[in-house]
């Protein structure tokens, strides 16, 4: 039954045209170390050779198949693996006695001490900025104190010099000079008229 209206299914002369070369090709399971051996059998009959020449058939041929490129592929390969395994270990090698020539060991721990010393003269440093501040602030206060002390004595040398009720003296601003028993004294002008 064919579709008259296009809308898919089974079409005539539709699909991959046989050609006449077609090989039938069978899937099968070996062994992984046989594998580089089939490869090269695979390549040599692509190259032209027949089937005879890459099979041994009787006895007598074992040894040209031991001899077989295919072999020597295997045994090349064991080689190259050998041969990498020993460049790799001669580079490790080489490395440790670049590193032990030129000293970069030993240069990193230089560099490590030179660098605990920065940081422990850093250290330094910074107590003795901070000891150095705590001085400054202490002489700051001290001037501070001293400067009052002078206001007060400065104070007490422009302020009356008269003595109250209470017997303390009189912080009243001096105006004027008086002699009281014989010492002559700054009063304010309240304390001016004692006599």
């Amino acid at each position: 039954m064919t579709n008259t209206k296009g809308w898919g299914g089974v079409r005539a002369n539709s699909g991959r045209k046989k050609s006449a070369n077609t090989k039938k090709t069978v899937v099968i399971r070996v062994d992984e170390n046989l594998l580089p051996v089939i490869k090269v059998i695979k390549e040599n009959y692509q190259a032209g050779q027949g089937i005879n020449s890459l099979i041994s058939v009787t006895n007598n041929q074992d040894k040209a198949v031991i001899q077989s490129p295919s072999n020597q592929t295997i045994d090349l390969l064991q080689e190259n693996k050998a041969f990498t395994n020993r460049i790799n270990e001669l580079t490790i090698n080489r490395n440790e006695e670049h590193i032990k020539a030129t000293g970069f060991k030993n240069q990193l721990d230089k560099l490590q001490k030179v660098n605990l010393d920065l940081v422990l003269q850093r250290d330094t440093a910074n107590l003795q900025v901070i000891s150095l501040q705590s001085k400054v602030n202490s002489l700051k206060a001290y001037i501070q104190g001293l400067e009052q002390s002078i206001n007060a004595f400065h104070a007490k040398e422009y302020n009356c010099m008269a003595l109250k009720k209470d017997n303390s003296r009189c912080t009243r601003p001096a105006k004027t000079k008086i002699n009281w028993q014989g010492v002559e004294i700054k009063v304010c002008l309240q304390h001016s008229k004692m006599t």
